[in-house]
C-alpha cells in the first residue's frame, strides 16, 4: 500500500471518527447502528471491479489502520484507542469472506497493545472484554511483539489535524503499557489462554 493509497482510507475512518460519542463506545449495539449507517464497510470494495470483488491488501490495510488507533498509548489517547479496538472487531467480522475462516485476514496486534487493552478490561471495560474474547475464539489476533506503525500513525494524524481534531490529549503520559498485570478472574477463559499462548510465542521470537 502507497501512502496515498493509506491516507485516503484513514480520511474515511477519520470522518467515521468524527460522530463516535461516548455513548457509542459503551457498548457494541450503540456503535453498530452507527457503523451501519456510516457504511464503512463499504471501504472493503475500494478498486473492485467485475474480476476482482475485492482487494486483500486493501482488506489488511483496513485492519491494520484499526489496529493502530488500538495501539496508541490509551493515557494519551483513550478514546481513539477504544475505538481502534472496537472498529478491528467490526472490520475483521464484516471483512468479504468473513465466513471462510481460512480466508480471513487477521489482526496483526503488538503485544503492548494488547497487554493495555487487558488491562482496562480487567478494570471492569465490559465492551473491551468481550471484543477481546470474540476475536481471541475467532482465532483473530496474530499477536508479534514488534509491528511498526509509523507510517499508518503518520497518514492518521495528519489526516486528524488537518480536520482539526487532534487525537492526543496534551497531558504527559504514563508508561502502562509497561507495566504486567495478572490475568483477572473476570476475564474469560479463553483470554486467559490466549496471552499463555502469545506469551510463549514471543518468547520463541525474541532477538539476541
Amino acid at each position: 500500500m502507497s501512502r496515498l493509497q493509506t491516507r485516503l482510507l484513514a480520511q474515511d475512518i477519520c470522518r467515521f471518527y468524527a460522530l463516535v460519542r461516548p455513548e457509542h463506545l459503551k457498548s457494541l449495539e450503540a456503535f453498530d447502528s452507527l457503523y451501519a449507517t456510516f457504511q464503512l464497510e463499504r471501504l472493503f470494495y475500494a478498486g473492485a471491479s467485475p474480476t476482482v470483488p475485492y482487494i486483500v491488501s486493501i482488506v489488511g490495510q483496513l485492519l491494520s489502520i484499526s489496529v493502530s488507533y488500538a495501539s496508541l498509548s490509551w493515557d494519551a489517547a483513550d478514546k481513539a484507542s477504544k475505538f481502534g479496538w472496537i472498529l478491528a472487531y467490526f472490520f475483521f467480522f464484516t471483512q468479504p469472506a468473513a465466513d471462510d475462516c481460512v480466508s480471513r485476514v487477521l489482526l496483526r496486534v503488538p503485544d503492548l497493545a494488547l497487554e493495555c487493552a487487558l488491562q482496562q478490561a480487567q478494570g471492569g471495560d465490559h465492551v473491551l472484554a468481550v471484543v477481546l474474547a470474540q476475536l481471541s475464539a475467532a482465532g483473530a489476533l496474530h499477536i508479534v511483539p514488534f509491528v511498526d506503525h509509523t507510517i499508518n500513525w503518520q497518514e492518521i494524524f495528519r489526516v486528524h489535524d488537518a480536520a482539526d481534531m487532534p487525537l492526543l490529549r496534551e497531558e504527559k503520559r504514563r508508561n502502562t503499557a509497561a507495566q504486567r498485570l495478572p490475568v483477572a478472574t473476570v476475564l474469560p477463559t479463553d483470554i486467559a489462554s490466549s496471552l499463555a499462548s502469545y506469551e510463549s510465542e514471543i518468547a520463541q521470537q525474541t532477538l539476541f
